[in-house]
C-alpha cells in the first residue's frame, strides 16, 4: 500500500465476489451512488437514479484510502463490429458519423466514463503525497494505464465534461477530438478517443507515473481470470 492507498481492480456486471471482494463493491458503489444522484439533480433536477449504469460495467477500478473508496471509473468493452453495440446507450451523445470515425480506427473500444471522486479528496494535495497531485488526475491516469495493458484494445473512447476541464486533462495525456462542445446531460462535452497502440497514444506525466505503475502492480483484482484471458495472452 502506498501511502495508504490502494487499487482495486472489481469485476462489474458479474458481481459475483465472495464476502471478502464485496466489500470493495458495494463500497464503490455507494460512492457512485452518492455523487451521481447529487450531479443529475443538479444538472437535470432528476431526483432518482438507477444502478444501472453501474451494475453493467464491466470492470469498475476503485482508489481506497485508508479503507474508504475515495475514486472510482468504470470501463466496459464493446465490439464496434456489432450492430446492436453501436446502438449502445452510451453512444446517444455521439452523432452518427463521430460513431464512423471511430470505426475507421478499429473496433475493438473499451469505453472509459463516470470518473467520481469523494467530495472530501476533490481539492489538489489532500492526499499529501505531493502537493501538486489530485485525485481527479490520479485516477484518470489509473484508467489509462490500466487500459493500455489490455492488448485486445484498438481504441479508448471517452465523453469529457469541457466545463470541468476534464477535456483538457486528456488531451495532455493523447486524446484525439471526434467533435468538440456538444451538450450533453445540459452541459458540454468533447467526444474524444486514444489509440493505445500508437507511440505516443497515452502519455502519463512523469511526477504521476511511478505512482500510478506502484498501485497497478499492487492492486486487488476482484475477479478470476478466465481461460480465454489466458489462453489469448490479455492477463497484465
Amino acid at each position: 500500500m502506498y501511502h495508504d492507498l490502494q487499487v482495486c481492480q472489481i469485476e462489474g456486471q458479474k458481481m459475483g465476489c465472495d464476502s471478502f471482494y464485496s466489500r470493495y463493491l458495494l463500497e464503490s458503489f455507494q460512492l457512485w451512488f452518492d455523487v451521481w444522484a447529487e450531479t443529475f439533480l443538479s444538472l437535470e433536477s432528476r431526483t432518482s437514479l438507477r444502478s444501472d449504469d453501474f451494475t453493467r460495467q464491466d470492470e469498475i477500478l476503485g482508489i481506497w484510502h485508508k479503507k474508504q473508496c475515495i475514486a472510482l471509473v468504470c470501463h466496459r468493452f464493446v465490439n464496434l463490429q456489432y450492430s446492436y453495440n453501436q446502438m449502445d446507450s452510451y453512444f446517444q451523445s455521439w452523432p452518427p458519423h463521430c460513431l464512423d470515425e471511430l470505426k475507421k480506427r478499429g473496433n475493438h473500444l473499451a469505453i472509459g466514463s463516470q470518473i467520481t471522486i469523494h467530495p472530501a479528496f476533490r481539492k489538489t494535495g489532500t492526499l499529501q503525497i505531493n502537493p501538486n497531485m489530485n485525485i481527479k488526475n490520479l485516477i484518470s491516469y489509473l484508467s489509462l494505464y490500466s487500459l493500455s495493458k489490455n492488448r485486445a484494445i484498438d481504441l479508448i473512447c471517452g465523453t469529457m465534461r469541457s466545463d470541468k476541464g476534464m477535456n483538457q486533462l486528456f488531451y495532455k495525456s493523447g486524446a484525439k477530438p471526434i467533435a468538440t462542445n456538444i451538450i450533453y446531460h445540459n452541459v458540454p462535452v468533447d467526444l474524444v478517443v486514444f489509440e493505445p497502440r500508437l507511440e505516443d497514444g497515452i502519455i502519463i506525466p512523469s511526477e504521476y507515473l511511478p505512482l500510478v505503475t506502484d498501485l497497478w502492480r499492487n492492486r486487488i483484482v476482484a475477479f478470476p481470470v478466465s481461460t480465454f484471458q489466458k489462453e489469448n495472452n490479455l492477463v497484465a
